[in-house]
C-alpha cells in the first residue's frame, strides 16, 4: 500500500481475490459501496449500514457490458518497488490491474526488469490479467526512455536490466 491519501468522502479501495471476495473492517456508520472493475462493465452500488461486532455481506454483481473482441488494454508505464520512486507491491500492482480491468501491464521500472506472471499466477489473476516485462532506461544525458518487449536473464545479477556501472555480464 502507499500512502497517497484517498479522495474526498472515500473511505476505503479495496481490490478482490480472483474469485472476486474482499474482506475489510469499517468503522459502524452508513456508507455507500461501489464495485466496479474497469470500463468494460458494468457498476453497483448499494447503501450500507455498518454495525459494531457485526459482519455484512455485500452479494455485488458487475457484469461485461462492452465487448471487445481482438483488443486488449495495456499500460505502457508502470512502476512498483523495484524502481525507487514506488512504494507499491507487485501483488498490489497485480490485484490493481486486474481489478480495473486493464488487460496487460507493462512493468517499466526505473533500470530493472519486473516479471509479474509468477506473481499474477500465485494469485490466480491469470483469467485477468497478463504481464509484460519491460525498462525505463534512464540516460543520465538524454532523459528516460521506455523499451519492451524485454526479458529476464537469470545468468546476471540485474537480470539483464541496463547495468550503469558497465559490470561484465
Amino acid at each position: 500500500p502507499t500512502n497517497d491519501p484517498l479522495p474526498y468522502g472515500t473511505t476505503r479501495v479495496v481490490y478482490t481475490d480472483a474469485a472476486g471476495n474482499a474482506a475489510f473492517d469499517l468503522e459502524p456508520s452508513s456508507y455507500q459501496i461501489f464495485v466496479s472493475r474497469g470500463t468494460e462493465y458494468s457498476a453497483f452500488s448499494a447503501p450500507l449500514t455498518v454495525t459494531a461486532g457485526n459482519t455484512s455481506t455485500v452479494p455485488a454483481q458487475i457484469a461485461k457490458v462492452v465487448q471487445t473482441p481482438g483488443f486488449a488494454s495495456s499500460d505502457y508505464h508502470v512502476h512498483a518497488l523495484n524502481s525507487p520512486d514506488s512504494s507499491v507491491s507487485n501483488v498490489n500492482r497485480v490485484l490493481q490491474f486486474a481489478g480495473e480491468g486493464v488487460d496487460n501491464v507493462i512493468m517499466t521500472d526505473h533500470d530493472a526488469h519486473t516479471d509479474l506472471d509468477p506473481v499474477i499466477a500465485s494469485l490466480g489473476m491469470t483469467p485477468f490479467v497478463a504481464a509484460t516485462v519491460g525498462e525505463e532506461i534512464t540516460s543520465f544525458d538524454y532523459g528516460h526512455f521506455n523499451a519492451y518487449p524485454l526479458g529476464i536473464d537469470p545468468s546476471r545479477v540485474s537480470k539483464g536490466s541496463t547495468d550503469h556501472g558497465g559490470a561484465a555480464p
